[in-house]
This record gives structure tokens, sequence and C-alpha cells, in this order.
């Protein structure tokens, strides 16, 4: 299977790539095209999307619909902090995912993103 993820910030930048996923246990895993050495775990349910990434990259994102949730961010240039997301806009199902949230650093407004994944 292949996994298409695509994300938008409210700056318009745009992340874009193809990787080919597996699927086993309830868990979607793909490599992160967008940085090295990184892969990225997908679970999920009616209105619950994990996205864990792992290897120079470690996230910890939780959206729940209109609710506000802690997450976690380091990479390997040193970079680390908490944040919270607050989510706008979430469906998911076993073929696409797509959520719009708000991204929070000690209550202040960071940054806007929305993802698409699509599973083929």
């Amino acid at each position: 299977m292949i996994a298409k993820f695509k994300s938008i910030d409210k700056e318009g930048n745009i992340t874009e790539f193809e990787s080919i996923c597996l699927y086993e246990n309830g868990i979607y895993t793909f490599k992160d095209e967008s940085t090295e050495n990184t892969m990225i775990y997908i679970s999920f349910d009616s209105n619950n999307l994990n996205i864990i990434r792992k290897g120079d990259t470690t996230m910890d994102l939780n959206l729940i619909y209109k609710q506000k949730t802690s997450g976690y961010f380091e990479n390997n240039l040193g970079l680390k902090f908490e944040f919270e997301s607050f989510t706008d806009d979430l469906s998911v199902n076993f073929n696409n995912i797509y959520a719009s949230y708000s991204l929070f650093i000690e209550n202040e407004l960071i940054n806007q993103h929305k993802i698409w994944i699509l599973f083929n």
C-alpha cells in the first residue's frame, strides 16, 4: 500500500510525499520522506488520531475533535519542546485522513496546519 501525505500551514508552506506503507494491528507505518531517518506511525478511531514520529525527529501528536491535547517534538539538531494542539476538523477512515488543527506553545498560537493522508 502507498501513503500519500500532504500538509499545509498557515503561511502556505507545503509538505507533500508518498511512501510505502504497512498496516498491522491497527497501525499504519511509513517512512517520513520530509526528514531523514524518521518513521511515522498512525492509529485512529472515529474521533481520535494519533501520529507518532520516531527517529531523527521524534513527535507525539494526538488529535481529538474540538479538544486541546498535549504533544511533544524533538529533533537531532537539539530542538525540543512541548506543545498543545486544538483540533478544528477531523475526518478519519481506513482510506483517508483529514485534520485541521492549531498548535500552541505556552498558550501562544504558533501555527495552524491542515493534513491529508490517503492510503491506497
